[in-house]
């Protein structure tokens, strides 16, 4: 897997969502790249901020898929 590929595992791999191999070798990729250790840096506070909205019923609704783009767009 290449960059782009495992970037867009970032959300479930923050939420604690992938499989386990897959979890490995986003950790693994994680250990050597500083380009994804920054990107991931960007995405864990906005999943984190998805998630507190959505417990919260009166917060606004983000739609997390915009904000990893956008994440994405500006890694």
């Amino acid at each position: 897997m290449n960059c782009a590929d495992l970037r867009l595992e970032f959300e479930g791999y923050a939420r604690g969502l992938l499989e386990p191999g897959l979890a490995e070798k986003v950790r693994s990729h994680l250990e050597t790249c500083s380009g994804c250790q920054e990107a991931l840096a960007w995405v864990e506070p906005l999943v984190e901020g998805v998630l507190a909205a959505q417990l919260d019923p009166g917060a606004e609704v983000v739609d997390p898929v915009a904000i990893a783009d956008a994440v994405l767009e500006r890694a």
